[in-house]
């Protein structure tokens, strides 16, 4: 019966360690999403395949900045896509401090030219420390940010084309 006692208190021990959960990390969401109008004039792109050698002047680029209660505003500076574009969309999928985006540009009709366009997406869900997102373009362009999250973060990540 003592054998017995001790095998059955060894257990209820060994299944409160493992039952016993730590804090979990709030999940990364989507708050909102918005597309900017064409920003300039357009230029006529004999090759849709080749979209990514009309960049804007000062460069395409991942502009983030910290917002209160542990939000971030993502924005995907002078990202080129048809000028017929009416509206973008972001999908988010955390897992933990890996979050995937997904940016992908609709347009109704294809014109025959391109226009940068400023893409923002606001998350909500963060806490301070490192975090890696990788935004997967309309053109399959994949694109990896690190950063160590804190109320103060705010940075800038040029994009090469290559």
């Amino acid at each position: 019966m003592h054998k017995l006692f001790q095998t059955l208190l060894y257990a209820g021990i060994v299944a409160s360690l493992f039952s016993c959960s730590e804090e979990v990390a709030t999940p990364i969401s989507l708050q909102s999403n918005q597309m900017s109008q064409c920003k300039t004039s357009t230029t006529l792109a004999p090759s849709m395949n080749r979209l990514s050698a009309w960049v804007a002047e000062e460069g395409e680029y991942f502009k983030y900045e910290a917002t209160a209660n542990g939000g971030l505003t993502l924005t995907h500076v002078n990202a080129i896509y048809n000028c017929a574009a009416d509206s973008a969309t972001t999908t988010v999928v955390s897992d933990g401090s890996n979050i995937s985006i997904k940016e992908v540009f609709h347009s109704q009709s294809m014109a025959n030219c391109v226009c940068p366009y400023d893409v923002t997406t606001k998350l909500q869900g963060f806490s301070n420390g490192t975090y890696t997102l990788t935004i997967t373009t309309t053109y399959g362009e994949v694109h990896k940010l690190t950063f160590k999250y804190s109320p103060t973060l705010s940075g800038k990540q040029m994009i090469e084309h290559k």
